[in-house]
């Protein structure tokens, strides 16, 4: 009956993402969170095989969630000053489009910035997704 219990709320936490656990796995929120354990199936043996087995796609919600936020604020992450980015990857919306600005170690400690433009928003997300997250467990590419 346990193992049935947490079967179950595994997946009531898969199709139910909060905006905080995505941005934990996009890095955007400091956690001490293994990524399974924030995606519900736990950083065990078992929950390790069980994520194997489904193959669970968590992109459509993290999708939705950087374009909700891209509609409302314009860029993505919400708080970051495009300005003063820290090294941190980010999208922005512009007029003809979306960027998306990241910092490459060049050399130890060296950093330079780069700047992608994307025509679409898709696009754009989907390259921010590759750049921050791990594919191990969120990727915009279907495992083939």
């Amino acid at each position: 009956m346990g193992q049935r219990l947490s079967f179950t709320l595994a997946h009531e936490k898969l199709k139910t993402l909060t905006a905080n656990e995505i941005e934990e796995l996009l890095g955007v929120r400091a956690t001490n969170d293994h990524p399974l354990d924030i995606l519900g199936f736990g950083f065990t043996t078992e929950g390790v095989e069980r994520f194997r087995a489904e193959h669970p796609d968590f992109f459509p919600q993290v999708k939705a969630h950087i374009r909700q936020q891209l509609a409302v604020c314009g860029h993505f992450p919400e708080g970051i000053d495009a300005e003063d980015s820290d090294h941190r990857t980010f999208i922005r919306k512009m007029s003809s489009g979306y960027l998306m600005s990241s910092e490459e170690e060049i050399a130890l400690y060296r950093y330079e910035p780069v700047v992608t433009e994307f025509d679409s928003e898709d696009q754009a997300i989907s390259a921010y997704v590759e750049r921050v997250a791990s594919s191990d467990y969120l990727s915009p590419k279907p495992k083939g």
